[in-house]
């Protein structure tokens, strides 16, 4: 009995004795015992055995995804710029004209796309309904939802601007 617990004491400090966290004097009660139990010394042999740990492949660059990120980020950067040197000109008007323009082109677009059932035969309905789930799951939103977020650069401005507008013709 003494010699089973004498063991399972030795194997709860093995760890950390293969990686020399112990007190010498601990070190040389565990050292000891190595020396006169065998399968104490084999379980301490496999800790000093290296751990093959497999490394995650590589990460490939995707190329496109890649593209559409630049391509969003110069499109979300595009018009605020271009609504700041219409502003830097004085050109408020004229921005908020060309940007409500372009905004209902946009808009009008969306309904105009082939994204209604009523335009797909039964199979594309099924690619179409097993895409748009996935985009849901994600949190990505209907196709609607996902297009119309392309339109918010353009149509902040005109909603600062009319809500500046607002403000004051109600305090005039």
């Amino acid at each position: 009995m003494r010699n089973e617990t004498s063991c399972s004491i030795i194997r709860d400090l093995l760890p950390n004795y293969a990686e020399g966290l112990t007190s010498p004097e601990t070190s040389e009660v565990v050292k000891a015992h190595l020396e006169t139990c065998h399968t104490c010394r084999s379980l301490y042999e496999d800790y000093q055995k290296p751990v093959d740990i497999p490394q995650p492949e590589e990460i490939k660059t995707d190329k496109k995804l890649i593209r559409k990120i630049w391509y969003q980020s110069m499109w979300y950067l595009f018009w605020p710029c271009l609504y700041a040197v219409f502003l830097k000109a004085g050109w408020e008007k004229q921005a908020l004209t060309i940007f409500g323009t372009f905004a209902a082109v946009v808009f009008t677009a969306l309904f105009t796309f082939p994204a209604y059932d009523i335009y797909f035969d039964d199979e594309k309905k099924k690619e179409y309904y097993s895409r748009e789930e996935k985009h849901l799951k994600r949190g990505n939103g209907n196709w609607f939802v996902r297009n119309l977020i392309w339109l918010l650069p353009i149509l902040i401005p005109i909603l600062v601007e009319g809500i500046s507008q607002l403000i004051v013709y109600v305090k005039g």
